[in-house]
């Protein structure tokens, strides 16, 4: 288990957890990347060997740092999981629930990829609901592979609401990849989480990367007017130029840089420096102006897109 430590008693003297709970979304063990192997290619993945990763301390962790939030473990059914429930039922904070792993008991509406994006977004809805139900205002969705400080998240999410309005904050963002977002952790009102969630389910993809496809889902009010095939057409060119500044303005807050650089991932340490060091965006606490709160987006050429158009080099 990583060394891992929660906010200061000062931090959480800030903090009414009242209105806050967590997902904790995905599998009971977990196989894929981690902190070590985050940015090294596929085939050099795929090349190692890679064995299942137990998430259950990253999930007793937060129940245990974390007593004062509602904390919703939403998860597959597994051979290991009823264990797990029984050790765990001593935490009043706690809550378990449990699905079948199948795709064919979830009603996909015109999905033609349903990959693991699904499969997160079903049980981050799943989990919503439940808090959402039992009173809870803000939701933040954490990965069961990855553990991360919950008081430092809510404390960005405070200082970034005092700031301007959003409606989600995410890890960071990148200013030369104007719909891309990563798909660690959120921040949002259960009303907005449970509104994206429902109405990603019932659509068919956009995208077939989670980044790009989950940057449409929560930005959905900035691109209405915008046909789908549109946005195929002419994503991340200066064409959509409002709607990606108006995303970054209204939708997305990036957090600071001191969550990335504190997550785990399936045992070992993010490399945080890798997108910070590639233009990763992150909250500034010292901003002084609102301008600076924004990325300043870099766009797709246009020579580029057209000669993409016909099929050139």
């Amino acid at each position: 288990m990583q060394n891992f430590k929660s906010g200061t008693k000062k931090n959480s003297s800030q903090i009414d957890f009242s209105e806050y709970g967590l997902v904790i979304q995905g599998p009971l063990e977990s196989i894929g990347r981690s902190g070590a192997s985050a940015y090294i290619t596929l085939s050099d993945f795929y090349a190692k060997e890679n064995s299942p990763f137990d998430c259950s301390d990253y999930i007793k962790k937060y129940v245990k740092n974390y007593p004062q939030l509602k904390i919703v473990f939403a998860t597959w059914e597994s051979d290991k999981l009823p264990k797990f429930r029984r050790n765990m039922e001593s935490n009043l904070n706690f809550k378990l629930i449990s699905f079948t792993d199948s795709l064919d008991n979830m009603s996909f509406q015109g999905t033609h990829f349903p990959n693991n994006k699904y499969k997160q977004m079903f049980l981050t809805l799943q989990g919503a609901e439940y808090l959402s139900q039992i009173g809870i205002k803000y939701i933040i969705k954490v990965r069961s592979d990855q553990l991360i400080n919950i008081e430092d998240l809510i404390l960005d999410f405070k200082k970034a609401k005092s700031l301007r309005s959003f409606q989600v904050m995410i890890p960071f963002g990148f200013p030369n990849l104007p719909d891309y977002i990563e798909d660690f952790f959120f921040v949002s009102t259960a009303e907005q989480t449970i509104h994206v969630g429902k109405k990603y389910m019932g659509s068919k993809e956009l995208f077939e990367s989670a980044h790009n496809d989950y940057f449409y889902a929560w930005a959905s009010d900035q691109f209405q007017a915008i046909p789908r095939p549109i946005i195929k057409l002419l994503r991340a060119t200066p064409f959509l130029r409002k709607c990606y500044s108006n995303s970054w303005k209204k939708t997305f807050s990036p957090s600071s840089y001191r969550i990335l650089d504190g997550l785990f991932w399936r045992g070992e340490k993010f490399p945080a420096k890798i997108p910070k060091s590639n233009g990763g965006f992150f909250l500034d606490y010292n901003s002084q102006n609102e301008e600076s709160l924004y990325p300043k987006l870099k766009y797709r050429s246009l020579v580029r897109w057209l000669l993409t158009r016909l099929g050139r080099p």
